[in-house]
């Protein structure tokens, strides 16, 4: 038993020190607040190649807290699915690679631009929102910002 005891502590003190823990940021609880954590800008959409229907997209994201914020979704009225993406280089051929989620270590900023971090917005229809696309930003124990990106006019070839 007393060997039980101590096997069943190390599993718990393992299983609490090796998860990293995402906690709520003091005080905030909607968007007004989120804006002085996080700041989105430059976002933007390329637009499908012609016959397809995958867009992607790119932005800056800021965190302008003293925490580590995790941002694990994007959702948008025009995109069945929108997936964090990554370009890796294997040898001499970059492979695209999905991520979960997308850390953002507290003061950084993390560039999404083509060739490295990115979204992939899968099933895109565009056509309604020629002015601007609503894309919701989700965080881990944060409340979720809206961005509209803007749609590039030219058509990638």
């Amino acid at each position: 038993m007393k060997y039980f005891l101590t096997f069943l502590f190390c599993v718990v003190q393992i299983s609490c020190t090796a998860q990293e823990k995402f906690g709520p940021i003091n005080g905030v609880n909607d968007e007004s607040q989120i804006l002085e954590i996080i700041n989105v800008s430059s976002a933007y959409i390329n637009p499908p190649m012609a016959g397809r229907n995958i867009a992607s997209a790119y932005m800056s994201i800021q965190n302008l807290s003293n925490n580590k914020v995790n941002l694990i979704s994007i959702t948008s009225p025009v995109s069945q699915t929108i997936e964090i993406h990554n370009h890796i280089h294997d040898g001499k051929i970059m492979r695209m690679r999905k991520l979960n989620n997308l850390n953002i270590m507290a003061g950084e900023t993390v560039e999404l631009a083509q060739g490295g971090l990115h979204l992939m917005l899968f099933e895109a229809n565009l056509s309604n929102h020629l002015n601007g696309i609503p894309l919701l930003l989700n965080f881990e124990n944060l409340p979720s910002i809206e961005v509209t990106a803007i749609l590039k006019k030219e058509t990638i070839n």
